[in-house]
């Protein structure tokens, strides 16, 4: 037992028996019934505390049920726990938060002025009570917040709208401008009650540090908000899809045909699709076939480049003969530069003195 007692904690602290206190342990339920359901995680600490200060400080006050539930006891006499209760009793019993507190308050009140019965049904109801009010003033205030902030974020919207038109295309101006001219908030309602002068809340301060751009009701939050409403005022147009490729159509693995608002097809379009194919093979036969008749190129029919045998224009080969070169050399050249005879003159010099030089090399080697 000492040793259980004196375990190492780990990340959190141990109680008595070792069971660590942990947010998770804190909502645990115990054979899948927890006292702590429908209490929202933001607020579950509260609500243990109120339980926790119950039996601690107010113990006289379970010797009877709440106001709202006050029943005559003598209707419990020779009862047992319902099976639920029942399990809410054992949840209760073993719950981290309240084991301890629980066991010495029952030990204290039952059975000298309660029954088992009498104890759990006011225990019960008490608990029942406090989660109501506060998880029921908990969900109000989500709601307001939850208000205020649409209303405030209409109220940016409406200012926006009220700009000059020159300073509605600049976001980011436009923000900060509605951020320095908006009203400061009123002091919360809790403060207001309680007497509080709060501090100033945190503003933008158009010339002061830059962080304060960040600050809730600054120009960030200002600018997002914008520019979530002109995207729902103005949405982008679906883009066109570009019908797919006729292979692609008759592919085995692609989808199978919807029809459209007019109740046709991609197979459809593919088959109107072979059919022009069709046609424009069938009016290339017959071009190739009347191109053969008059012994015309049967590719330039079908608007192809063709590239035709180069014949060199004879009295350009001979003048370039003249000039002491062979006439077969002289067609070579004028073939190599497109019938040009004064580029093909260039060229033949360029080979003649190319070929001096090798045979210089020759001999002196």
């Amino acid at each position: 037992m000492g040793a259980e007692q004196s375990a190492p904690s780990g990340d959190g602290h141990r109680t008595r028996r070792g069971t660590r206190h942990t947010p998770s342990a804190n909502r645990a339920a115990y054979n899948g019934v927890s006292l702590w359901e429908g209490v929202p995680g933001e607020v579950l600490w509260l609500v243990q505390a109120q339980v926790k200060l119950l039996l601690t400080k107010y113990i006289k006050t379970l010797l009877h049920r709440p106001e709202q539930y006050l029943t005559d006891h003598s209707e419990l006499a020779g009862q047992a726990l319902a099976p639920r209760e029942a399990q809410l009793a054992e949840s209760a019993l073993n719950d981290p938060a309240l084991a301890s507190r629980l066991q010495l308050v029952r030990d204290r009140l039952v059975p000298i002025h309660l029954s088992e019965e009498q104890f759990w049904d006011n225990f019960l109801s008490h608990v029942d009570v406090i989660k109501l009010n506060l998880v029921t003033d908990f969900l109000q205030s989500q709601d307001r917040v939850v208000k205020e902030d649409a209303e405030r974020r209409e109220q940016w919207v409406a200012a926006y709208d009220a700009l000059e038109p020159e300073l509605q295309l600049d976001l980011k101006r436009a923000a900060e401008k509605i951020a320095t001219e908006q009203k400061v908030p009123d002091p919360g309602l809790v403060d207001t009650h309680l007497g509080i002068d709060p501090p100033p809340p945190l503003a933008y301060a158009p010339h002061g540090d830059s962080w304060t751009e960040y600050v809730e009701g600054g120009p960030y939050e200002i600018f997002k908000v914008l520019q979530k409403t002109l995207r729902e005022r103005n949405p982008p147009e679906p883009a066109e899809e570009a019908p797919a490729p006729l292979l692609a159509r008759l592919s085995a693995d692609s989808p199978a045909a919807v029809p459209d608002e007019s109740g046709r097809s991609s197979r459809d379009e593919t088959a109107r699709d072979l059919e022009r194919l069709r046609a424009v093979s069938a009016e290339a036969e017959e071009e190739v076939a009347a191109a053969a008749a008059t012994g015309a190129h049967p590719l330039a029919t079908a608007a192809q480049p063709v590239v035709q045998a180069f014949e060199a224009d004879e009295p350009a080969v001979q003048r370039l003969a003249s000039l002491g070169f062979e006439a077969e050399r002289c067609r070579e050249a004028l073939r190599a530069n497109g019938g040009d005879e004064a580029r093909a003159e260039e060229w033949l010099l360029r080979k003649l003195v190319l070929i001096l030089l090798i045979r210089a090399q020759g001999d002196s080697d």
